[in-house]
This record gives C-alpha cells, structure tokens and sequence, in this order.
C-alpha cells in the first residue's frame, strides 16, 4: 500500500487525541464563474474578479506540503481556464497528496471530460468528481435554473464514468420540492446510465453560507423529512462494504440528529483537520462560517501564519464549544467524523 495512505491514516488517528500541527484537508474555491442558476445559491449572481493567480496557487501549494487531500470547489471549476494547472500545482507540491475532488454542474461534457481527461497522471492520487443533478429531468431543470440541464448532467456523468482513473458520483442536494423524489431521481438517471444505483448518488441537505454560498436569503429551508429520504437511501443502499460507505453512513445516521436540533452533533474539527480558501485568497474556518482570519496574500500565500495566529486559536475555542453557526455538511462533516472515531 501506498505510503501516502499510512501518513494519512496516522493523521486521522492523531487527531482523535490532539489538534494536528496542521490540517490535511483544504477546500479552495478556484472560482466563483458558475453557469448555472440554482435556486439554493447565488453564486451564480456574482461576478468572478480578484481570484489567486496561478503563480500565487503554486506558491501556496508549495507552503502546504501537509495536505493530503484538496477540494477544489466553485461556482464551477472547469469554467477557470487553468485549473487543470491549478490542481497540478497541488499534486506537485504535496507529497502527501492523496484524494482530489471536485464537483461539476455538468453543462459542459465535452470541457469537463477533457479536464478529467488532462488530470489522469495525478501521481496516483485518488480523482473523485461528483455530477449535481437535484431531481427527475423536469424538476431538476427548475431547481438548477437550466433547460436541459438533466440531459446535459447525465452525458457528463456518463463520459467520466467511462474513465478508469475517476471515480464519479452524483451529488443531489434536497429541497422541500425533491425530498420524496430521490427514488424517481435514481430511475430517471438508470433509464439513460445502465447500473446506475443507489451507492452511485450521495445526498446533501441545504445550508447558509454568506461568504461562500452568498445565500442568506435564498436558502431553502431544511426540514426533518430530508431525514426521511437519508434515512431511505440508507435502506436501500444495504450494509456498506468499503470504508468511504462506511464514513458517509455514519453521516447519514446523524442527520436527523441535526435537523431536529440545529446543533452539528459531534465535535467539529474545522481549523484542525481542515479549513476553507476563498477564491480571493482569504481563509475561513469553513464552508459555513463567514469569520475571516485574513488574507494569505498578505502572509507570502501560506496558511501557517493564519492558522498559527491569535485570532485562530479564538476561533477554534469557539468550534469547541459550538458558539458557530453549526452545520452538517459532508464538506465538513467527514474529517470531523474521523477525529471522533474513539
């Protein structure tokens, strides 16, 4: 087994008992250019400007060598011209680089399977991309604001499916207009994709975030019937046999935890195990929490200085006691799972 596979490993295990020296994961929004025009966020109202370079991208991959897993998020990645440059940069300078994710609206197959396509040398590194499709053709085309955006969703799916260096998901995010239509979304998807099933898609309840989502007052509203449908794909997808099924059912299990008390239900391990970039170069504990520590442009583009600073060990007492917005998003919720494995 890969060495890199041990050290991440000893990482997680670590973090059960200590804060880590640093995070091993980070999410980076390499952009905010998005095509789509979902109900649930307003990315897509934003006009992209001020973004890192690639030089200063490749500067700040070069200061975290500790990374063993990125996400490079959006908008939509693929719309940033370099970002194949962008995420090579990482593979480069991470020697503990592991997994690479990032998710796709899917509008351009042809654009997006080429990317995936440029990314198959990764140094072994494990390329994950998750499809969004938010429902049944119709339905998903109104809650993603674009016609044809099922037909489109499901070629780029089907494209990178055929690439044996990608693993490919479908990601649905649930609205109180879809809840009860995940077994539909599954067929819809099956009747173009032959053995599409259950453990091919993976679902996400809403959630406010004003820095990243910019969605304050558009944000549905989560409500304990998405426990419902959770609670569903989890019987229908059977006993999980790999680990990552193993992580993402012990999510599930929590989710109507959450939603009934608004409170995230275990310790969160934002700036110990991760931490969120935005595509200006400003850091934040995570996805959710709009608490700027800075700007890494002012810092050499490196995180040590902020995630070493005073402002950062006040907000990590704050995590601690839950004084947070609190969430549960996979986005975070799966590195703070692995820090409460004992």
């Amino acid at each position: 087994m890969d060495a890199r596979w041990f050290r991440l490993a000893r990482k997680i295990l670590a973090s059960n008992f200590e804060r880590l020296k640093y995070p091993y994961k980070l999410t980076y929004v390499v952009t905010k250019e998005c095509h789509s025009q979902c109900l649930n966020c307003d990315i897509w109202k934003v006009k992209p400007h001020n973004e890192l370079t690639l030089a200063e991208v490749s500067t700040l991959a070069k200061n975290s060598p500790f990374l063993s897993w990125v996400d490079f998020t959006g908008g939509e990645p693929t719309d940033r011209q370099d970002f194949v440059d962008v995420v090579q940069a990482f593979v480069e300078s991470c020697p503990d680089l592991l997994l690479v994710h990032f998710p796709t609206n899917g509008l351009k197959p042809k654009r997006i399977a080429q990317v995936a396509d440029s990314l198959k040398n990764l140094r072994d590194a494990m390329l994950v991309i998750t499809v969004s499709i938010d429902g049944p053709p119709e339905l998903n085309d109104k809650l993603r604001g674009i016609p044809k955006d099922f037909a489109r969703a499901v070629e780029t799916y089907t494209l990178l499916k055929a690439m044996p260096h990608v693993r490919v998901y479908i990601g649905m995010t649930l609205y109180p207009e879809n809840t009860h239509l995940v077994k539909e979304t599954v067929a819809a998807i099956a009747e173009q994709v032959p053995g599409f099933s259950y453990a091919d898609i993976h679902l996400n309840i809403p959630h406010v975030s004003a820095h990243y989502y910019e969605n304050s007052a558009t944000a549905p509203k989560a409500t304990l019937q998405m426990a419902d449908a959770v609670e569903e794909l989890m019987k229908l997808r059977g006993i999980p046999l790999k680990p990552f099924e193993w992580v993402e059912r012990l999510y599930q299990r929590k989710v109507r935890r959450y939603l009934a008390s608004g409170i995230t239900p275990i310790g969160c391990a934002s700036l110990m195990s991760s931490c969120f970039l935005a595509e200006n170069g400003t850091l934040y504990p995570c996805i959710i929490w709009s608490e700027p520590l800075g700007n890494i442009r002012d810092h050499g583009c490196s995180l040590v200085p902020l995630l070493r600073s005073p402002k950062a060990r006040e907000l990590r007492a704050a995590i601690k006691l839950k004084q947070c917005p609190n969430c549960w998003t996979p986005c975070e919720a799966y590195q703070s799972l692995a820090a409460s494995l004992l």
